[in-house]
């Protein structure tokens, strides 16, 4: 029978472990550099964790001090991150180890929030989600947003003015991206988060 534990780690020990994957890479948000940055917003880190079957490494989650309302909860933004493949089975074994970690250390913990692949009755969809509000656009071609214009097909400066003309209250911004596909570039809107290709 396979034996299972979540096992609390140091950054140190979680850098080492995950360098071997070179197939796998984890989330940024499940990454060491990122605990920096939860710290500025005022989420610490709760706990960072290897989950094992048998001693064998299988995924990794960390999970930050979230707070709403004054209801305390945790949040693995984008973990767990398995580092081998996931399955029903393996999910809801993490999750139950997960429950007992937690009892057993924070009783002040309502939910946790984490990502999961496969639906299980002891899970539930957020009541809301958020993605990230702001994108950083670092423009390395020397282009203009009118030199971009240019370049494109009728049709498609008609899209794009036209949706910067109802934006500019809503946050819309215009870039073209660096991804290839085909034999031309993508354009996008980004609205909050959310693409719309032109």
């Amino acid at each position: 029978m396979t034996t299972t534990a979540l096992v609390p780690i140091s950054q140190d020990d979680k850098i080492a472990a995950v360098s071997g994957f070179q197939d796998r890479s984890l989330p940024i948000e499940q990454t060491c550099v990122w605990e920096a940055f939860e710290e500025s917003q005022g989420h610490g880190v709760w706990g960072r964790y290897a989950w094992c079957e048998d001693d064998a490494k299988i995924a990794f989650i960390t999970l930050y001090k979230y707070s709403v309302r004054g209801v305390h909860y945790l949040w693995a933004k984008w973990g767990p991150a398995w580092v081998k493949e996931a399955s029903p089975e393996r999910e809801a074994a993490l999750r139950a180890d997960l429950v007992r970690e937690i009892q057993a250390k924070d009783k002040t913990v309502a939910f946790v929030r984490l990502h999961a692949i496969y639906q299980q009755p002891d899970l539930c969809m957020p009541l809301q989600t958020i993605s990230y509000d702001r994108t950083v656009v670092i423009d390395t071609s020397g282009k203009t947003e009118e030199a971009i214009l240019a370049a494109m097909p009728k049709a498609g400066k008609r899209s794009i003015r036209s949706g910067l003309k109802k934006g500019k209250a809503e946050g819309v911004t215009f870039h073209e991206d660096t991804r290839k596909r085909g034999a031309g570039h993508r354009r996008v809107l980004r609205r909050h988060g959310g693409d719309r290709q032109a």
